[in-house]
């Protein structure tokens, strides 16, 4: 077949049919654009939505956390103030205190209320920690090292003494 129309009519029709096929394209991609814009702004409101009853239930949960925790600091608080002197629980305590790296060989505690203790330690570092903790502890003050002596297996046998308060 032969085509004898001018090249102008030929391109004239061949920029219409351009025309319409990139108006389709273009309002297709509109359409697309303007329903991921739709989309997008959905999402958000849910977020949003979401986010709002995350707060509530925090600010819920902060309100009944806060009245435990300040239950809790009065109980403590009147224990604090009932506390007594308890050699179960000094024992108990010892095994916190102390690392296990050192030994006690002799725990006293006199009816003067002074503090005796014999042990055996592998470390100088482990010693100095010992006395810093055992002067941290709310039963005892003024826990100083009395003595200590290197034994031929290369443990230090140590003397601490110190007082109780009550």
């Amino acid at each position: 077949m032969i085509d004898l129309l001018p090249l102008e009519i030929k391109k004239e029709r061949r920029y219409d049919r351009y025309k319409k096929v990139s108006l389709i394209v273009l309002s297709c991609l509109l359409v697309i654009i303007l329903g991921w814009g739709l989309y997008s702004n959905f999402l958000v409101a849910e977020y949003q939505k979401e986010v709002e009853q995350i707060k509530k239930q925090s600010a819920d949960l902060s309100l009944v956390e806060l009245e435990m925790l300040e239950q809790r600091q009065q109980v403590i608080t009147e224990l604090n103030a009932n506390q007594l002197l308890s050699y179960g629980q000094i024992i108990a305590d010892l095994n916190l205190v102390i690392p296990p790296s050192i030994w006690l060989e002799e725990f006293m505690i006199t009816a003067e209320e002074k503090l005796l203790i014999i042990a055996k330690a592998i470390d100088d570092q482990q010693l100095l920690k010992v006395i810093t903790r055992l002067n941290k502890y709310p039963f005892f003050t003024q826990v100083e090292l009395l003595a200590t002596e290197r034994l031929k297996d290369g443990t230090i046998l140590l003397e601490l003494e110190g007082e109780v308060k009550e």
